[in-house]
Order: structure tokens, then sequence, then C-alpha cells
């Protein structure tokens, strides 16, 4: 039985993004633009600016699996010694709080945030997301009440998920590889009906909630781990949570907060709901 997900990241891969590269290179002039990045979220995100900025020019798009593949793909296109426009686009994840170094180059483009989803929430945003998607207006109007209620919580997250971060950076200070894509706000957190976030009430206290990233991420805390989390959270404090707090994880409280926030005005609004003006949720 063919298992799709590993055909899938066979076909996500530094070599074959490099395979793909020469054969459209072979075929098609030197003024194409190709771009690489790291994998399919990244790609959506960023495409219309690279439309935006491409002068009638083709844009052929490669994806390299995740970071390191796009800068092991970088390297190979250096030494091809074809000349071709070249973009690639990468997360910055915890590389400065790690002190990692990376190739840097005219045309490698680093978030200055943890990842490109974090640009993507904010009250603008959701503003945007209220106007543009559920066409609210009239007494539904967009407000400063519903600005500051998600600015409260979005800060409550930015508390809640940092010690979790911070485990994750003790980890890699270790050596250790936690697989942090097992980590969802879902196993951790609730939004109430008055869109208040809480903690699980399973992994409320901090020893629960450590156990829980230790099953999720397949690595086991260090003894000196508690120590250094506490130590890290210390550090922290001097950056913007948006620089440290994994992309995914933010964009996930906001597709939330957006959901439980139609689910309350779907069932406080029977007189809407009895003409058929239903609020559809977000895809999640």
């Amino acid at each position: 039985m063919i298992d799709i997900d590993e055909f899938r990241n066979e076909r996500e891969s530094p070599a074959s993004a490099y395979f793909q590269f020469l054969r459209n290179l072979k075929s098609q002039a030197n003024n194409d633009i190709h771009a690489f990045f790291e994998g399919r979220d990244d790609r959506s995100f960023y495409m219309n600016f690279v439309y935006r900025f491409s002068n009638n020019q083709d844009v052929y798009t490669y994806l390299c699996q995740n970071k390191k593949g796009v800068y092991e793909t970088y390297g190979k296109t250096l030494k091809s010694h074809y000349r071709a426009i070249t973009l690639f686009f990468v997360d910055k994840d915890h590389s400065d709080i790690l002190a990692e170094k990376w190739e840097q180059s005219s045309n490698i483009y680093v978030t200055d945030l943890y990842s490109i989803e974090n640009y993507l929430v904010s009250a603008y945003m959701l503003e945007r997301v209220w106007r543009e998607l559920f066409r609210f207006s009239g007494i539904m109007e967009f407000n400063s009440r519903h600005r500051a209620k998600f600015d409260e919580e979005l800060k409550r997250f930015y508390q809640f998920t940092t010690p979790l971060m911070a485990w994750v950076i003790c980890l890699k200070r270790q050596g250790k590889s936690p697989v942090i894509n097992n980590i969802s706000i879902s196993r951790f957190f609730n939004i109430t009906k008055e869109l208040t976030l809480e903690w699980k009430n399973e992994v409320q206290q901090t020893s629960k909630s450590i156990s829980l990233l230790e099953t999720l991420c397949r690595e086991k805390t260090p003894e000196e781990g508690f120590a250094i989390k506490s130590m890290v959270e210390r550090e922290l404090l001097v950056f913007h949570p948006k620089s440290y707090i994994r992309g995914k994880l933010e964009l996930q409280f906001f597709v939330k907060f957006v959901n439980t926030l139609v689910d309350s005005l779907n069932h406080n609004d029977e007189n809407k709901r009895k003409k058929g003006l239903l609020y559809n949720k977000l895809a999640k």
C-alpha cells in the first residue's frame, strides 16, 4: 500500500525541489523567477507578494520540506552555475535565541518574527475577517469593545504559551529535537463562550502540562530542565512574544477565537437564525 505522507515528503524534499528547478531551467528563459519555500502554507502566504513585484515574469515555486531543506537547496543552486532569478523564504524560528548561524544573502528572506503566520494575528486582521468574510454591519459593526477583548485574550494567550515555548527552547539547547508539530492549543486551552482563554482542567498544573508536552513532542525533560525553563522564561521577557511563540499556534488561537465568537453570535441571535442568516465558521 502506498503511504501518501511518505510520497508527499519525497515530492516536497530538497532533492525533488532541485531536480524540478534544473528541469525548468532547461526549457525556460533566464528571467523567470524561481521561489523556494519550506512548505505549502509558506507558499500561500508569500505568492501574492512575489506576483506583485514580478514584471510579467513566469514564477516557478518549489517546496523544500523545512528550513534546513531551503538552505540545502540554496547551496545547490549556487553550485549549479545557472544564471537565474532565485528567491528563498524561511522562518526565523528560534535561531536568534539559540544563536544559530545560517547563510545570509540578498535573495534569502528571513522573517523578523518566529514565522510568517505571526504576522497574520492581530485585531486588524480580526476586523478584516469581521467585515470581509462575515460581512457584519449595522449593530454588528466591529467596535472598540471587540478589539479590546481580542487584545486582552491575545495577551493571555502569550502568557499561557510562553512556558510551553520555554520548555521547547530548553530542550533545543540540550541538543534535543522536540516534535513541535504535534503541539496544538486545543490540547492545552479552551475559549469559553464569554471569549475568555482558560487552561484545560487536566493540564492546569505545570507538571501536567510538561508531561503532556513530553508525550506530544516525544522528548523527556532533563533533570535540570525546570530550572533552565525558569531561566529561559526570564530571558524571553526582553523579546516580543511573536518572536518566539510558534506562528501556527498563534494562528490556531486566532481561528478558535473567531469560531467561538461566531458560535456565540449564532446562539444569541435567534431572530437571524430563523431568517436563515447564519454566520459561517472559518475553515479549520
